[in-house]
C-alpha cells in the first residue's frame, strides 16, 4: 500500500498492485532461500510497527523493500542511515527497510501517512489493518 501522488503533488492513496502481488508471493509455497531472505527482510527493531517523534511529528516504521522504494522515489521519508543490507550494519540492528517518514502536513498527507503506516504493519505482523 501506498500513496499515488508524490508529497509535493496528489496525495490521493490507493492500494499497490505492488504490494498486493507481493502478498500473494509471500503467501505460496517457495524455496527455502527465498524463505530466508523473507525472513531477513522482517527483521524489525523487536516487532515494532513504528514509532512517532513528538518534536516534529515524523515516524521511523520498517516497510517491504518494494514500499521502501516507492516511499523514498515518491518523496514521503528517507531511509534511516544505519538500515543497509550490508552484514556488517545488521551488527546495530537496524533493517534494511527502516524508514523516518515525514510528518503529514494536512489530512490528505494525514491519510497518506496512515496508509503507509498500515503497509508496514501488515509488512511486520503479516495481517492487514482495517479502515
Amino acid at each position: 500500500m501506498f500513496c499515488a501522488g508524490n508529497r509535493n503533488g496528489n496525495a490521493a492513496c490507493e492500494s499497490s498492485s505492488t504490494t498486493a502481488t507481493t502478498l500473494k508471493v509471500s503467501n505460496t509455497s517457495v524455496n527455502n532461500s527465498h524463505q530466508q531472505e523473507q525472513r531477513r527482510h522482517r527483521l524489525t527493531c523487536n516487532g515494532e510497527v513504528c514509532h512517532a517523534h513528538p518534536s516534529d511529528g515524523s515516524l521511523h516504521l520498517t516497510l517491504h523493500p518494494a514500499d521502501v522504494k516507492l516511499v523514498l522515489e515518491r518523496g514521503w521519508g528517507q531511509r534511516h542511515p544505519l538500515a543497509r543490507d550490508s552484514w556488517w550494519w545488521w551488527l546495530r540492528i537496524v533493517p534494511p527497510g527502516f524508514v523516518m517518514v515525514y510528518a503529514p502536513r494536512d489530512a490528505e498527507e494525514l491519510e497518506c501517512v496512515l496508509e503507509i503506516i498500515r503497509a508496514a504493519a501488515w509488512w511486520v505482523s503479516g495481517t492487514e489493518l482495517c479502515r
